[in-house]
């Protein structure tokens, strides 16, 4: 799309692929030891996913970190 419109692109195609963060514990965790007695299974959906949910008009339910990131990407 930026292509079409002349503008400079603002993420790569690559990075839509990439899944959000799932765990928001395992951002705050206080150390490493405390990281590491997570559940490494935890993940949320490709940004991808939830960026077309979220244009169709749908809704997600993701981890804070998660929002803020597809929060950036809709500001930009």
């Amino acid at each position: 799309m930026a292509a079409l419109l002349g503008q400079p692109c603002m993420m790569s195609i690559n990075e839509v692929t990439v899944p959000l963060p799932g765990n928001d514990m395992a951002w705050d965790a206080p150390s490493a030891r405390e990281w590491a007695k997570l559940d490494p299974d935890i993940s949320s959906s490709p940004f991808q996913t939830v960026l077309s949910s979220l244009l169709k008009g749908g809704s997600t339910q993701l981890p804070d970190f998660a929002n803020s990131i597809v929060s950036h990407t809709f500001y930009r």
